[in-house]
């Protein structure tokens, strides 16, 4: 068969359109992909705001450097480009506005950044109703707010929920009332601002200059000192513009700052989903579907999870399906939570090391009957399990449900 020269230049025009599909294809999926929450302290500067103080100042205290591995939910294979020295992106389909009032804004609760490029240092926090992470954040930024609004400091953050049941508007306006939040919150459950963001994982936050430019940014949790003092540099900085005084304040943990040592946290937070779980010691990961285990007879690998009985497996959570359904996990903290639900209510016995938890282990939420100790799971929610006077070291704890219909989402350790 014998082509004209026009046919040959329309199959080769059809071949480049096919290829560059396939990539503007991938690389939109990965930025839709949410990814991970990460209690790893990372941080990015641009030299604006490094030198954006022209007046001497005392020097800050040099950041704290608490670091830990990171569990990771859904890798994408190429990691987003630094949005650090770019105009920060606006706001993207929001689904709500909380806390608003606290702006000034008459007659509306919305708004958007562009309303205040200019005029404030804005500290844009995202966030997720289930990540303890994300909480343990909070009261450093209720502090920001009350020490720094009055010099032009404005806190945001972006709800962006990781799992279905954050979809509710009411779980996370009780979660700011819970958690004391009096900064304003964006809900956006359509992952609009995020993926503007390009964010990967809960916490994150960004701090933009009166530019609207992004100038640091830093992933997860720790390193607060080093962030007041970049706030403080920019403050600094807005004052020295419209001709006013800036003094320097000192670094102050919050009075209900969470008791948490990320430098001896040796466990990070555990997936139990189908769609994250990356370390089962006797199952299949990343599998849907009912799994049967055995508990192996041999000690268990450290930061894996272990199952015994039935348990099937969702995307977001895997339920117990049976009173002979365990889960254990070895790891080394001082605190243990699980983000749990259930199917009706189930009451779930808690050994550590075998043994029912004496007081001085106990989490808020464990209860006593006949020597045992229990949680009683309803609601989806962050249960507080285990807190170990003793302080860290190296455990095993083991939930045993009493019936079938207990979701487990995530282990958390403090």
């Amino acid at each position: 068969m014998s082509f004209s020269k026009r046919q040959y230049y329309l199959i080769a025009a059809l071949f480049v359109a096919i290829i560059i599909l396939v990539i503007a294809f991938s690389t939109n999926k990965q930025a839709l992909a949410p990814v991970e929450e990460s209690a790893t302290t990372t941080d990015a500067i641009s030299d604006e705001v490094k030198e954006s103080a022209a007046a001497p100042s005392p020097a800050p205290a040099p950041a704290k450097t608490e670091s830990k591995s990171v569990s990771t939910v859904t890798q994408t294979s190429k990691t987003p480009a630094p949005l650090v020295g770019r105009i920060a992106p606006d706001f993207v389909q929001p689904n709500g506005f909380l806390n608003s009032n606290t702006l000034g804004i008459p007659n509306t609760n919305e708004f958007a950044l562009k309303d205040f490029i200019g005029k404030n240092i804005i500290l844009v926090n995202f966030w997720t109703a289930s990540s303890l992470n994300s909480l343990r954040v909070f009261p450093y930024l209720n502090q920001w707010h009350n020490k720094y609004k009055s010099s032009g400091l404005m806190i945001v953050s972006i709800h962006t929920p990781r799992f279905d049941f954050e979809r509710s508007q009411t779980l996370v306006q009780k979660t700011v009332f819970d958690h004391n939040i009096i900064h304003p919150v964006v809900i956006d459950t359509s992952y609009g601002t995020w993926n503007a963001y390009k964010n990967t994982v809960w916490p994150h936050q960004y701090l933009i200059d009166l530019n609207g430019r992004i100038v640091y940014d830093h992933a997860g949790e720790g390193a607060y000192e080093g962030i007041e003092a970049k706030i403080q540099t920019l403050l600094a900085a807005r004052a020295q513009k419209i001709g006013a005084k800036y003094v320097y304040q000192n670094f102050q943990e919050p009075a209900d700052a969470y008791d948490v040592d990320l430098a001896k946290m040796k466990s990070v937070e555990e997936y139990a989903g189908a769609a994250r779980n990356e370390a089962l010691g006797n199952g299949v990961s990343r599998k849907e579907g009912l799994q049967s285990f055995t508990v192996p007879s041999t000690s268990l690998t450290l930061n894996t999870l272990y199952f015994g009985g039935n348990w099937n497996f969702f995307k977001e959570y895997t339920q117990s399906m049976g009173e002979n359904s365990r889960m254990l996990y070895r790891y080394n903290a001082k605190r243990v939570y699980a983000l749990l639900g259930a199917n009706g209510a189930v009451t779930v016995k808690v050994l550590l090391d075998g043994k029912p938890l004496t007081q001085a282990e106990a989490g808020k939420d464990i209860r006593y009957e006949k020597g045992e100790s229990f949680i009683y799971v309803a609601d989806e929610r962050i249960y507080d399990i285990i807190n170990n006077s003793a302080g860290y070291g190296e455990h095993t704890i083991e939930l045993i449900p009493a019936a079938g219909g207990l979701d487990l989402y995530t282990l958390t350790f403090g």
